[in-house]
């Protein structure tokens, strides 16, 4: 009764979409679409990237996303996933710098404090300056932000609460950026402050750090030097450099693609992305994009912005009190949140797409997506990481077609042709 009730009611609410945008121009938005079902948009366009380089993104993956056996090995089953190897390397090599908003916490000043600054125009936009400057004065970190060019220079002035936050940019200043070396290094670094993390420094340099960890096969530790080798013939990092304790050094040419090679699932959702996108099936198509319904028409960080704004007092201390107070509060109200790897449109019809690495399929994937899918009323793909020609798995690609999810293995991504068969395949009605 509720699936026939839920049935009709999505049938109008196509009929007045039909009438609205017209007949002859029957087609929706990702933004369209989630507005139709009920929610509302939290973010959209995450973490796109340059698509001049997905090309070499895509190769670099597929290089090393197939399971390798382990040399020596006497046992069919002793594998490794070269991906997975050089993943958590990079992640362990490009730690976050945490500790700056400790730093901040533990200095707390009796009284607002005015800063001024000036910084050279290359080094506040490389490394993002004005960006974590505006979004600290939308949360009330920081008020009264003001940001003038100068010909040569960015002229800033802010009030703020903790004197650490002068601390932390006095790296960044003209005063401090005037040799080669100096600029260098401020450009190896970015300044960030997001509402879960607070305040925190990335760098995309790699300084003199171990290639090969304990108990490391020697075939792992090779697999990290040739990825390091492919990339910097691809012009994505500068020249690694080897020392005699078997230590490495390079930086990466821009924060993004660092990024992207050390979330083992990042990449990968961003080369679906620009297949599906490149297949021109689909009038809209968004990676990451969040939404959320029900009880709240706002999440939880507008609602902590308005309380922020609405406060006399101000400053990081003061925001980390509301955040916690408001959104881990065990009687804030709920709101229904979420995530989609990949919408795509075609028409009037929605793909959700579900991107997952790892070195085997897992039968628990196709349920999650199906649940996701079907609560919307859409059709449902799942992208693996994996070549099912390679890697056969009738199990796995039998409950998938008996479900109605079409699968997208490597095979098919790769290939133009068998991709938009699939995606045709994707559309075709149920049995």
């Amino acid at each position: 009764m509720i699936t026939t009730v839920l049935s009709i009611l999505w049938f109008l609410l196509i009929i007045s979409v039909i009438v609205a945008v017209g007949i002859n121009n029957k087609s929706l938005s990702v933004s369209e679409y989630i507005t139709l079902i009920g929610g509302k948009i939290l973010s959209e366009h995450i973490a796109l990237y340059d698509t001049s380089k997905m090309a070499d993104i895509a190769d670099v993956f597929y290089k090393f996303s197939d399971l390798r056996k382990l040399k020596g090995s006497t046992t069919k089953s002793d594998t490794f996933l070269p991906w997975a190897t050089i993943t958590a390397f990079l992640q362990l090599v490009t730690k976050n710098d945490s500790s700056v908003n400790k730093r901040v916490l533990a200095s707390l000043s009796d009284s607002v404090l005015t800063y001024k600054g000036s910084f050279r125009h290359d080094v506040y936009a490389e490394c993002e300056i004005g960006k974590a400057l505006q979004f600290m004065n939308e949360f009330s970190v920081i008020r009264n932000l003001s940001q003038k060019d100068a010909f040569s220079r960015i002229n800033v002035s802010f009030d703020y609460c903790e004197a650490a936050i002068a601390e932390i940019l006095s790296e960044f200043e003209e005063k401090n950026t005037r040799s080669a070396e100096e600029i260098r290094r401020a450009k190896h670094k970015l300044l960030r402050f997001t509402l879960a993390d607070g305040f925190f420094l990335s760098s995309r340099l790699v300084d003199k750090k171990p290639i090969s960890k304990e108990g490391e096969k020697p075939q792992e530790t090779e697999v990290k030097k040739a990825f390091l080798k492919d990339i910097y013939n691809k012009g994505l990092i500068t020249k690694p450099d080897y020392d005699a304790e078997g230590n490495v050094s390079f930086a990466f040419f821009d924060m993004q693609t660092m990024n992207i090679f050390k979330q083992q699932g990042e990449c990968f959702e961003l080369i679906v992305y620009n297949a599906l996108r490149n297949s021109a099936a689909f009038g809209d198509i968004e990676k990451g994009t969040v939404f959320v319904w029900d009880k709240d028409d706002e999440d939880k960080f507008t609602r902590l912005k308005k309380v922020l704004e609405r406060k006399k007092n101000f400053g990081y201390t003061t925001f980390m009190k509301e955040k916690n107070a408001l959104i881990y509060s065990e009687t804030a109200a709920e709101t229904t949140r979420n995530e989609i790897d990949i919408i795509a449109v075609n028409g009037m019809q929605p793909l959700f797409v579900s991107c997952k690495t790892g070195k085997k399929a897992l039968r628990e994937w196709l349920y999650e997506v199906d649940s996701v899918s079907s609560h919307f009323n859409a059709r449902a793909a799942i992208a693996v990481s994996l070549n099912f020609e390679d890697q056969p798995n009738p199990t796995f690609m039998n409950t998938a077609s008996e479900m109605g999810i079409t699968v997208l293995g490597t095979e098919t991504l790769k290939s133009p042709e068998r991709l938009n068969k699939a995606l045709s395949s994707a559309f075709e009605p149920k049995k």
